[in-house]
């Protein structure tokens, strides 16, 4: 959409001021210095790296096949009131919708299923509001997950 809107921008006025892009060549445009830096915190990702490629090799994939017929999808809607009633709660508590969401539904499971409760959700993470480097029409390929677990530590 960016390079459709600045292209006919140029093409409606070729004198057009359409900027200078600066790219994102890498994760070190985007994450500070000081944590690429880290000792501890290089040392961290590259055992939780290699523990995982680790764990890819030796966990035997020979798992019998599910059969997807009974896949559905919970489509929830709130209407206008309650939506803004829920946003202006988790305003007040600091928190985004889907952090709150998230937390609900993860009560939930451990209401329901007690102590055999999954206690974890993965949710994505759009990053571009917490970094000034990604401007909102950059194509951002860096794809980040936030694990939440509803443990009180």
């Amino acid at each position: 959409m960016a390079l459709l809107y600045e292209f006919l921008k140029v093409l409606d006025n070729p004198a057009a001021e359409i900027g200078l892009e600066n790219p994102i060549l890498g994760i070190e445009d985007v994450v500070p210095e000081h944590i690429l830096q880290s000792g501890k915190k290089r040392f961290k990702a590259k055992t939780i790296g290699r523990l995982a490629a680790l764990a890819i090799k030796c966990i035997p994939v020979g798992r019998k096949a599910i059969d997807r017929q009974t896949d559905y999808l919970i489509h929830w809607k709130f209407d206008q009131t309650t939506s803004k009633q829920l946003i202006s709660h988790c305003k007040s508590l600091d928190v985004t919708v889907n952090t709150f969401l998230g937390a609900m539904v993860l009560q939930a499971f451990r209401k329901v299923r007690g102590t055999s409760a999954f206690n974890k959700v993965s949710c994505p993470v759009d990053i571009r509001r917490f970094t000034p480097q990604i401007k909102d029409d950059h194509i951002f390929a860096f794809g980040l997950m936030i694990v939440m677990s509803s443990n009180q530590k």
